[in-house]
């Protein structure tokens, strides 16, 4: 049951989902510390992840800043989007 609603709070699609991003709680903060030095870009690059990973990790593992960061990202994807169509 506790899965199951961090999974639903989260907005993760479902379980496996969820546990694939999930991250110790010492893991998560080194990479908040690590976004806030070095920006979202670069800590996905330097994790070796998409763009979308890092968000997941930061969407379903915290509730804080990175999350808005997150969905700042995202829409800074769409508006590019939409300018280069």
């Amino acid at each position: 049951m506790y899965i199951s609603n961090k999974v639903t709070k989260s907005g993760a699609d479902n379980v496996h989902d969820y546990k694939n991003h999930y991250v110790t709680k010492a893991t998560y903060k080194t990479i908040v510390q690590e976004v806030s030095e070095n920006g979202f870009r670069r800590t996905a690059e330097e994790y070796g992840w998409e763009l979308e990973t890092l968000k997941k990790v930061l969407r379903y593992n915290g509730r804080g800043a990175f999350v808005k960061i997150a969905d700042a990202h995202e829409r800074e994807l769409k508006e590019a989007q939409l300018i280069a169509a």
